[in-house]
C-alpha cells in the first residue's frame, strides 16, 4: 500500500531544507495538517524552502526565487514566512484548479501573487513546523555571536516585535564597539538603531545608519543638538514605548526629564496632535493623569487603561477636543472636556438638520433590507437624530455619510435590549452599541444579525477601511 510521506526536513552543515516530496499519496494514517496541506498540491512546482544561518542572520530561500533576512531573535517571522512559502499554490479540498493556471511555473509569478494559501491553513502549518524545525533553528542560533543575539533581542524589543532590525544583522554594525555598548545598555539606543537601520540593506544604507548612530540621541532632538533634558530622559527610558512613538520627540522640545511611561506617552500624542493645552498635558503627573482618564472612561462607558497605549491615546484625542484655553492640570481638562462634549453634541444635531432637514432620506442600500424582527432602518435624517437622542450617543454625526450611502444605520431590538449599529458600505459592522455606548445582548446580535446581512454588499466593495471606534457619547 502506497503511504504518505512527511515533508522532508533535513539538516545541512549551516541550514535547514524543507521539501515537500512528489508523488502525493493520501493514507488515512497521516496527521489532517499533513494531508490537508498536499491535498490537490502540485509538488512539481514547488522547490525546497532553506533556512541558513549566515552571520548575524537567518536566510530564508524559497527556490531561486525569493529570498528573505530574519534576524537571529524573530523566530516567529521566520516560521510563518516558512509556512507561506510551503502553501504556495496550494487550494482546499474540491477546488476546482485551473491547469493553465501552472503553466509557466514559479518564475512567472510574482511574490504576493504567490502567496494565496487560506490563512487559517498557513497558520496551522506554522503550528506544525514548529514542531519539526524549532530544536534545529535554536541549535543554530546558539552557534551565533552572543554578542548579536543580545543586541538583536533589545533592538526587536525596542520596536515591540515590529519590523525587522536590519542594520544589526550586520556584521558591520559590530565593529562599532561603542555603538554596540550603548544599544546593549540603553533601551532609547536600541530603539535608535531600529529607527535608522530599518532600511540598512546595502553598503550605503549601513554607512548611513551608523554615521546616525555615533550620535543617537540626537535623532530624538527637533534641531539635530541633544539637550540635557532630552538626555536625561533617553537614559532613563521607561520599557513598552515603541520606537516609532519614540520618534515623535524629534518634533518639540521636552519640557522636563520625564521617567514615566504614561506621562511620556501622554507627551509625546498631545505635542503630536497638536493639542490646544499642551501645558497640561506636559506637566500632568501619571496620578492625575490616570484620574483624567477613569473620568473619562466613566463618561464613554468604555474601559480606558492607562497601561494600553491606545487607551492613552484615546483619551488625549478627547481632552483636546476641548477648545477653549485651560490653565488647570489635566484632571479639570478632563471635566471641563467632558461637559464640552455634552453641549456639543445637542449642537452637532442641530447642524445636521439644520443643513439636511428631518425629511431627508438617507441612501438605500444596494441590496434589499434584512427581513429581521427588532431590526429597523432609520431611513431619514430625522431618524437618525432621534435614535441618536433616544441612545444617547453621537450616531447624528454619521447622518452625513448615511446620506452619502457610506453608512447604512440600523436600530437593533433583542430580549429587551436596544442597540445602534452602522454597517460600512462593505458590508462590515463597523459599530454596534446600546444606550450611551454600552454593551448588551442586542449588540452583540445585532452584529452578528447584520454582519451576516452585509455579506451581499461584499461583491461590490470587496475592500475595506472600516474603522472600529464607537459612536461619541453627549
Amino acid at each position: 500500500m502506497s503511504t504518505f510521506r512527511h515533508p522532508l526536513v533535513t539538516d545541512l552543515s549551516t541550514g535547514i531544507r524543507i521539501a515537500i516530496p512528489s508523488p502525493l499519496v493520501e493514507n488515512d494514517g497521516e496527521p489532517d495538517w499533513l494531508r490537508e496541506l498536499t491535498h490537490e498540491y502540485r509538488a512539481q512546482f514547488h522547490p525546497p524552502v532553506t533556512i541558513t544561518r549566515q552571520g548575524c542572520a537567518f536566510h530564508l530561500a524559497f527556490g531561486s526565487s525569493f529570498e528573505k533576512r530574519f534576524s537571529l531573535v524573530d523566530y516567529c517571522g521566520l516560521i510563518r514566512r516558512t509556512a507561506d512559502y510551503l502553501m504556495l499554490k496550494w487550494f482546499p479540498p474540491r477546488e476546482v484548479i485551473d491547469d493553465e493556471l501552472f503553466d509557466c511555473g514559479p518564475d512567472g509569478f510574482e511574490e504576493e501573487e504567490w502567496l494565496c494559501g487560506d490563512r487559517g491553513e498557513i497558520r496551522r502549518t506554522a503550528v506544525a513546523l514548529n514542531t519539526l524545525v524549532h530544536d534545529r533553528w535554536q541549535r543554530l542560533r546558539d552557534e551565533a555571536d552572543p554578542t548579536a543575539i543580545a543586541a538583536q533581542r533589545k533592538v526587536f524589543s525596542a520596536a515591540c516585535g515590529y519590523g525587522q532590525p536590519e542594520l544589526v544583522m550586520s556584521p558591520e554594525f559590530y565593529k562599532h564597539k561603542y555603538i554596540v555598548k550603548d544599544v546593549l545598555a540603553y533601551r532609547a539606543a536600541a530603539a535608535a538603531a531600529g529607527i535608522t537601520g530599518r532600511d540598512a540593506t546595502n553598503e550605503d544604507g549601513i554607512a548611513f545608519a551608523l554615521e546616525w548612530m555615533a550620535k543617537w540621541k540626537a535623532i530624538f532632538a527637533p534641531t539635530g543638538e541633544t539637550y540635557p533634558i532630552l538626555n536625561k530622559t533617553l537614559m532613563n527610558l521607561p520599557p513598552g514605548i515603541p520606537a516609532q512613538v519614540l520618534l515623535d520627540l524629534n518634533k518639540f522640545m521636552l519640557p522636563r526629564p520625564i521617567t514615566s511611561r504614561l506621562e511620556l506617552l501622554t507627551v509625546i500624542r498631545a505635542h503630536k496632535t497638536g493639542q490646544r493645552n499642551i501645558r497640561a498635558f506636559s506637566f500632568a503627573t501619571e496620578a492625575q493623569i490616570a484620574e483624567a482618564m477613569r473620568r473619562v472612561s466613566n463618561h464613554l462607558h468604555e474601559d480606558l487603561s492607562p497601561r494600553r497605549w491606545r487607551d492613552v491615546n484615546k483619551a488625549v484625542l478627547f481632552l483636546g477636543d476641548y477648545p477653549d484655553s485651560h490653565h488647570g492640570n489635566v484632571v479639570g481638562l478632563a471635566e471641563r472636556s467632558i461637559r464640552w462634549h455634552r453641549d456639543h453634541q445637542d449642537e452637532l444635531a442641530e447642524r445636521v438638520v439644520v443643513e439636511f432637514g428631518n425629511a431627508k432620506e438617507v441612501a438605500m442600500p444596494p441590496i434589499p433590507l434584512p427581513a429581521l424582527e427588532g431590526v429597523r432602518f432609520l431611513a431619514t435624517v430625522g431618524e437618525v437624530v432621534q435614535e441618536g437622542a433616544d441612545m444617547e450617543h453621537c450616531i447624528a454625526k454619521y447622518a452625513t455619510k448615511a446620506v452619502s450611502g457610506h453608512s447604512f444605520l440600523f436600530h437593533v431590538e433583542y430580549q429587551g435590549e436596544r442597540a445602534s449599529v452602522e454597517v460600512d458600505w462593505y458590508g462590515h459592522v463597523v459599530q454596534a452599541c446600546g444606550p450611551k455606548n454600552e454593551d448588551n445582548v442586542a449588540t452583540e446580535w445585532g452584529r452578528k444579525a447584520l454582519e451576516k446581512w452585509g455579506r451581499g454588499l461584499k461583491k461590490a466593495a470587496p475592500t475595506s477601511t472600516a474603522g472600529t471606534n464607537k459612536f461619541d457619547l453627549p
